[in-house]
C-alpha cells in the first residue's frame, strides 16, 4: 500500500514526463474532434458554396470527402508523433524493481 501512495504522490508532483502520452493523446484527440468538423464547414461554405458556387448536395459531398481526409491526415500525424516519441529514461527507483 505504501509503494502505491509513493507512486501516486512521484507522479503528481515531481515527474513531468508522466504526463507526457496524456498530454499528447488529449492533443490529437481533440485535434481528431474539431478540426474536420470545422474543415467540413469551412470547406462547404467558403471553398464548394462561395468559392466554386456548387449546388448544396454535391458541396455536402465534397465536404464530407475533405472532412474525412482530415481525419486520416490527423491520425497519420499522430501515429509519427507516437512512434518518435522518445521512452523515458529509466529511474533509480525502475531498476531497483527489476
Amino acid at each position: 500500500m505504501a509503494e502505491f501512495q509513493s507512486d501516486v504522490k512521484m507522479n503528481r508532483g515531481g515527474d513531468p514526463s508522466a504526463m507526457t502520452p496524456f498530454k499528447t493523446v488529449f492533443t490529437y484527440s481533440a485535434l481528431m474532434l474539431f478540426f474536420p468538423i470545422f474543415m467540413y464547414f469551412f470547406s462547404k461554405q467558403v471553398i464548394f458554396d462561395g468559392l466554386f458556387g456548387m449546388e448544396s448536395n454535391s458541396s455536402v459531398f465534397y465536404a464530407a470527402m475533405v472532412a474525412v481526409v482530415v481525419v486520416h491526415i490527423v491520425l497519420g500525424m499522430f501515429v509519427w508523433a507516437a512512434f518518435n516519441e522518445k521512452a523515458p529514461a529509466p529511474t533509480l527507483r525502475d531498476s531497483k524493481r527489476e
